[in-house]
């Protein structure tokens, strides 16, 4: 299977599932787990920033590995945490990472970036504006480790938390967004994750806060 990395065109499809993740910060493990048990509902990736390097180093591992390839969905976007290079060597290539894109799915625009550049501790208002300017019907974020998401005026503002290092006593957490390019609907659903008592991952359901979060960090 080949897997295209931000690509300029995705094709078009009536329903999609979007696997949201952010913050992996060097665990790969936390990061392949989450592939393992989700990867394969979804057909797009977005990886949200501070970790670029974790999720690369599963897509080469993934090249020698046909039960984990099989995990991984076909289309993966990624962009630049504040933590991640511009630019990375994956598969004899060079993969520059921008700062944030934006991309067409179900007939919806989708911006994503990181967040550290919109004060996204202190509110969703730079945010909010970007969205306006990229005509985005959602948008994807990190950086905050926090999971939260907001609706403003049919814009949906989604973080998905952080998978390996959370902060404000929540857990480690991720999120599946639905779209659906009939009724412009989107549905998400948040998992968090806990360790079990053989050091297994158990997956639950998690509802994250909702509406605005002013961190004042």
């Amino acid at each position: 299977m080949q897997i295209k990395i931000n690509p300029a065109v995705t094709e078009e499809t009536d329903k999609i599932k979007i696997l949201a993740v952010s913050d992996s910060h060097g665990s790969s493990r936390t990061l392949e787990a989450i592939l393992t048990r989700f990867g394969s509902m979804c057909s797009v990736l977005c990886f949200c920033g501070d970790g670029i390097e974790d999720l690369l180093s599963l897509l080469e591992q993934a090249e020698h590995d046909q039960e984990l390839m099989t995990c991984i969905p076909k289309t993966i976007y990624i962009v630049r945490g504040n933590g991640d290079e511009s630019s990375y060597r994956y598969s004899s290539e060079t993969v520059n990472v921008p700062m944030d894109m934006s991309f067409k799915l179900c007939g919806m625009n989708v911006y994503m970036t990181h967040g550290h550049e919109y004060d996204v501790y202190y509110g969703m208002d730079y945010l909010y504006d970007a969205s306006i300017v990229h005509s985005a019907s959602l948008v994807l974020f990190g950086h905050t480790h926090i999971a939260n998401v907001q609706t403003r005026y049919g814009i949906t503002l989604l973080n998905p938390g952080s998978c390996a290092r959370p902060r404000g006593g929540m857990p480690h957490t991720f999120a599946i967004v639905s779209l659906d390019k009939q009724s412009k609907k989107i549905d998400y659903n948040y998992y968090e994750m806990k360790a079990g008592k053989d050091r297994s991952i158990i997956f639950n359901l998690f509802n994250p806060p909702v509406g605005e979060l002013n961190l004042l960090w």
